[in-house]
């Protein structure tokens, strides 16, 4: 029987080594991400026999228990998959596993075949770049993000500075801090009336919860600001020890060419430690969804969703 437990920062140690181990770069695979998004996805883990499982009953339904595929070996697997059906049994519900990458899906009808209804989720699938390809923007496919960008520094030349923030305790690091909640409360409260606002406050409090523990997650971000006023900015943190995923972006879209330097920054910071950048799932969301194409990734993590058919 899996006995699942509260995730807290008192267990993310131990959660990290299957996480960064077997997690594939997957934000969704992420502790940062399970403990932000605790309100949304309730995660809880099981750790047994040298696996972990990880079940996300805010996803879960009346005909089904919904649980991350488990962070193992290969050869340990069958076992962990079998655990995973007789506690949804338990239940008396279908076990479905949510956000598996191809090659666990691959896996999963090999080792049970025709047992799952296993379906691509393309609104799930991760956008993962080089920090090189984000950092140098080279090449004619990248030529209009260099345009932004030398757009903004030729319309805002000496008017601009970008600057670095993380986990030190300076009170130039908090002023920063400071601005970045000044500025994300402003940029939500003009929000107010877009049907989508609902999921702008979730959204809100993932961002103010990551910078409150950013020493714990090892937050590391930019901040750029237009005639020393925030004009945006961008953070995210490790996921393993070649990748770090982006939390949050946000910028003013009246200044012409923000986002594409605060990516080209973000970039820039973490190139020479990260060989990878994940900007995560765009949703379903067509404009999310061009301009994430748009930067032409590296990889396309695909995702998919898996239902016991018993």
């Amino acid at each position: 029987m899996l006995d699942f437990k509260n995730i807290t920062f008192q267990n993310k140690k131990l959660l990290d080594s299957y996480l960064q181990k077997y997690g594939g770069n997957s934000c969704q695979h992420s502790f940062a991400q399970m403990y932000l998004l605790k309100d949304k996805y309730n995660d809880f883990f099981c750790e047994m026999n040298n696996c972990l499982y990880v079940l996300r009953s805010g996803f879960s339904a009346d005909d089904c228990r919904v649980y991350l595929f488990p962070f193992c070996e290969e050869a340990l697997i069958f076992d962990a998959v079998k655990n995973v059906l007789e506690d949804a049994a338990l239940h008396k519900k279908a076990a479905r596993f949510f956000t598996i990458t191809k090659d666990k899906a691959d896996l999963l009808e090999n080792l049970f075949p025709g047992e799952f209804d296993i379906e691509e989720c393309r609104d799930y699938a991760e956008y993962i770049y080089t920090s090189e390809k984000l950092s140098f923007l080279k090449g004619k496919k990248m030529a209009a993000k260099r345009n932004h960008i030398n757009t903004f520094n030729r319309v805002y030349e000496n008017r601009f500075r970008v600057v670095y923030f993380g986990c030190e305790d300076t009170p130039e690091e908090q002023q920063i801090i400071d601005d970045v909640l000044n500025f994300q409360s402003e940029w939500l409260s003009a929000r107010e009336k877009q049907d989508l606002y609902k999921e702008l406050l979730v959204e809100d409090l993932h961002i103010s919860t990551a910078i409150k523990y950013r020493h714990r997650l090892r937050i590391c971000g930019v901040a750029v600001y237009v005639d020393e006023a925030l004009a945006g900015y961008t953070f995210g943190n490790p996921i393993s020890d070649s990748c770090v995923d982006v939390i949050a972006e946000k910028g003013n879209i009246d200044i012409d060419g923000i986002y594409q330097v605060l990516n080209n920054e973000f970039a820039k910071m973490v190139q020479p430690h990260f060989e990878y950048i994940n900007r995560e799932e765009d949703l379903g969301v067509a404009g999310l969804r061009k301009a994430k194409l748009s930067y032409k990734p590296d990889i396309l993590l695909e995702k998919y969703i898996a239902t016991y058919k018993k």
